[in-house]
């Protein structure tokens, strides 16, 4: 649900949601160095490692595979925001390091990134 929110508001031109959304597609562009408009995991770990923390390529793997909804292999525009906005799920195994990566009050290593 808030996914679809930060969706809707992202395509009102002017609005903050607006402005971030254009920042966060910029960005993954940025980083995907082979234009495949896909994520892959040295890509991902680039990303993880530019905010400051530093990743390992284990723990980069574990997210990469939390957020490949579709078991491709490698990280979608789509799949990105999805695991940026949705909700943490208390019960998910990679919900310490979503919290890693997102943080409290959007400070987390990705926030720092982008």
């Amino acid at each position: 649900a808030i996914a679809r929110r930060h969706l809707a508001d992202s395509r009102t031109p002017g609005s903050k949601a607006y402005g971030a959304a254009a920042a966060v597609k910029a960005r993954f562009r940025e980083l995907d160095t082979n234009r495949n408009g896909m994520l892959e995991l040295d890509e991902l770990l680039c990303l993880l490692n530019s905010g400051g923390e530093k990743f390992t390529r284990k723990q980069a793997a574990a997210l990469l595979r939390a957020m490949d909804k579709d078991s491709s292999g490698a990280v979608s525009f789509a799949e990105f925001v999805e695991f940026i906005f949705s909700d943490p799920t208390p019960s998910n195994e990679s919900a310490s390091m979503r919290k890693r990566v997102i943080g409290d009050n959007d400070a987390g290593a990705l926030q720092r990134c982008l």
